[in-house]
This record gives C-alpha cells, sequence and structure tokens, in this order.
C-alpha cells in the first residue's frame, strides 16, 4: 500500500477512503528521468499527473518559439494548465519539462467528472 500512502500524503485534500481506492485503480503509476517531457504544446491531454516525486518545470512559447518559464509543479501537486487542458478537452498549451526525477500517478481524465 505504498501508493495509497503516498497519495494521502501527497494529496491530504483526497480525505475519502472509497475515492482514493477508485484513484489507485484506474491510475497508472509512471517514473520519468530529468529532461523527459511529461506533456508537450499541442498534445492531446487525456491524463491528469499526480506528481508523487520530483519536480516538473512548466513552460510556454512566445510568438517567436521562444521558451518562457512559466513556473514548478513538486510533488502533492499538479500543473493548473494540464488539469484547464483535461476539463475543457483541449490541447496543451504548455511543456511540462521532468526537473528531478518524477514519479506520479495519470488519472484518465474521464474519471475526473465523475469524481467532482
Amino acid at each position: 500500500m505504498i501508493l495509497k500512502k503516498a497519495l494521502q500524503e501527497n494529496y491530504p485534500i483526497l480525505s475519502t477512503p472509497d475515492l482514493i481506492e477508485e484513484i489507485m485503480k484506474v491510475g497508472q503509476v509512471h517514473e520519468m528521468e530529468v529532461d523527459e517531457i511529461l506533456i508537450d504544446i499541442n498534445q492531446n491531454v487525456k491524463n491528469l499527473p499526480l506528481l508523487l516525486e520530483g519536480s516538473v518545470k512548466i513552460l510556454r512559447e512566445d510568438e517567436q518559439g521562444n521558451e518562457v518559464f512559466l513556473y514548478y509543479v513538486d510533488q502533492g501537486n499538479t500543473c493548473a494548465a494540464t488539469l484547464t487542458c483535461c476539463m475543457d478537452s483541449k490541447k496543451s498549451n504548455v511543456r511540462a519539462i521532468v526537473e528531478e526525477k518524477a514519479v506520479f500517478l495519470s488519472i484518465p481524465y474521464e474519471y475526473m467528472d465523475i469524481w467532482m
């Protein structure tokens, strides 16, 4: 039950045992190394990553194609831009690059409406 403990410690808002069990059933654990791209610009976002370990750098591109740093996402958080894309079924307007080795739980977006 390491996953359950990690969810409870990193996302205390998920305090409902039934919800945690559902998340564990449908979510998939992934590990990514430094500099790997988690989400890229114009990618269809079909999963919401819940970061359990590590950190991710969020960037966008300006009109000239230059990367512009927005913010970091660390464990216990998720990317606001990704959440918005998931909920609105839009393509990503940001790039998420692993800054520190990351472990995350990927939740299919179709479950978010059901759980909310």
